[in-house]
């Protein structure tokens, strides 16, 4: 089973989609949020639930501002049947418990024994809704961030008011081993919103350890990925995730490790990629996985060039653009592919011939394609659009043919 999608990154690259998986993500979650609220309750899972306006369970002390839904292991909150924050101990790891308890004048919601999936951070918390002489302020206690207080429950819900504090230094989130480690800086503040994402900011935010070098980031994005908005990224299917993204302080990453090109030759743009992106969680066995993801932050520039260990003639260089670069980790096995397209027509000397290459932008295999296994290249795939071919009949009159569009020159190598 392969630890990659390559059918979903070789579509990526050949349609040039540009979007973050945080994007694409955002862009999904906008869809759902046009699905009426009995597919959204269907959706979750939850054969019934109990709806309870707060006005009506709570007494004197609520004012219509907002509903309150609970189920077994569910706890919905939100405003005119909109559902905006939501507990539910399926999205967890560990054995997660939930309580809610309803005081006069206070709500309390407990989540305990929770882990956000694939990592070592606790997700466990208590929170209470406090009726205030206007509105109700909110106050969230964090097994691992600290104590949390919004002055408006309400606007925080609408996403009009923050929710942050600082938070504690070095907390670690990687739990695959051999995979490196992330924890937070010193210093770094912390902001909860109810869609069940954090952003860890300072400087540093985070710091992103892997094969011995440290990469830095003033912002460190962590979500908890609903089962409704799980991404496509690892060949692994994950029951519960977990999402993160680090971008830099300055500059850009570069994960790919000199260690895999082997006999080949590849020049990286100190620029190409903006962000780091991690998806960890547990599988349908309830094993971890972990997935390592940047593509190229500038669209259209020459991002890397590549010399290829192949039989190409000598001095072939091919530029490359479009470029994702993928490693997987899971059961103790790991797996890395680097995708890209060509930069622009160019030419190609091979056993004398000369081919124009163009970019394809159909068919089922991007214009380059390098993956492998631990740190050893398996496989090298080159297969651009042949423009032109010329070939030396006689030294002084080459003959030149044209080829469709659908033409495909094809170069496989192993590393």
């Amino acid at each position: 089973m392969a630890l990659i999608n390559f059918p979903y990154f070789r579509r990526k690259v050949l349609q040039g989609r540009t979007a973050t998986p945080m994007q694409e993500r955002g862009a999904w979650i906008c869809r759902k949020q046009a699905i009426d609220r009995r597919r959204f309750l269907g959706l979750m899972g939850v054969a019934s639930l109990v709806f309870e306006p707060v006005t009506n369970t709570v007494g004197k002390w609520i004012s219509p501002g907002f509903e309150l839904e609970e189920g077994p292991g569910i706890v919905r909150i939100g405003i005119r049947g909109q559902p905006l924050w939501t507990i539910a101990t399926g999205w967890f790891g560990g054995q997660p418990q939930l309580e809610v308890e309803r005081l006069s004048e206070e709500l309390r919601i407990r989540l305990r024994q929770a882990f956000f999936p694939g990592t070592r951070v606790s997700a466990a918390f208590e929170a209470s809704v406090r009726r205030q002489a206007i509105g109700y302020s909110l106050d969230i206690a964090w097994d691992a961030f600290g104590q949390f207080h919004g002055d408006d429950f309400v606007q925080w819900l609408k996403g009009e008011a923050s929710l942050s504090a600082p938070v504690p230094e070095g907390i670690a989130f990687l739990k695959e081993a051999g995979c490196g480690a992330l924890r937070l800086g010193a210093h770094a503040k912390g902001t909860f919103h109810p869609d069940w994402s954090f952003s860890f900011e300072g400087d540093p935010g985070a710091v992103l350890t892997y094969k011995g070098r440290d990469f830095s980031g003033r912002r460190l994005s962590l979500v908890l990925n609903t089962p409704n908005s799980q991404l496509p990224l690892s060949g692994v299917a994950l029951e519960k995730e977990t999402l993160l993204e680090l971008h830099p302080d300055a500059g850009a990453y570069d994960l790919l490790e000199p260690e895999l090109v082997g006999g080949h030759k590849l020049a990286v743009s100190s620029a190409l990629f903006s962000t780091i992106f991690i998806e960890t969680g547990q599988d349908t066995r309830g094993g971890d996985s972990l997935f390592f993801y940047q593509q190229q932050s500038v669209e259209g520039a020459a991002g890397a060039q590549f010399v290829p260990d192949l039989d190409l003639g000598e001095g072939q260089v091919i530029p490359l653009t479009r470029l994702h670069f993928a490693r997987s980790f899971s059961g103790g096995h790991s797996e890395f592919a680097l995708f890209g397209s060509l930069a622009g027509p160019i030419p190609l000397i091979l056993n004398g011939n000369r081919f124009d290459l163009e970019p394809a932008t159909a068919g089922r295999l991007p214009d380059f394609e390098l993956s492998g296994k631990g740190d050893t290249i398996n496989r090298v795939v080159f297969a651009p659009h042949v423009g032109a071919l010329s070939h030396p009949i006689v030294q002084s009159q080459p003959l030149a043919m044209q080829f469709p569009k659908r033409q495909r020159l094809l170069v496989k190598g192993r590393g």
